[in-house]
């Protein structure tokens, strides 16, 4: 499997608000989500529907003004295996 890459990089800014992480992604939208591991995927995912694009070929820049949750996973090989084992239930 190719992963490609492209130039182009959004930026985020997660906030943490009662037991949700507040994902802004500027001029894209807005999301959110309960748990602190999927924000990147459900960042990714966001800006995939919003701009037809394939989830790995863009970058995402997140800033964390306030509190950083302890199990955030911003690389995207490291994101790809949770939502695969996610998919495939595997522990």
């Amino acid at each position: 499997m190719v992963i490609t890459m492209t130039n182009q990089t959004y930026g985020a800014c997660v906030t943490k608000s009662g037991r949700y992480w507040n994902i802004d992604l500027g001029s894209v939208g807005h999301t959110s989500t309960k748990k602190s591991y999927e924000i990147d995927l459900v960042a990714r995912d966001y800006i995939s529907l919003q701009l037809n694009l394939k989830p790995f070929d863009f970058n995402i820049a997140f800033e964390f003004p306030g509190e950083k949750p302890e199990n955030f996973i911003p690389t995207q090989f490291e994101s790809f295996m949770i939502f695969v084992k996610r998919f495939l239930r595997i522990s």
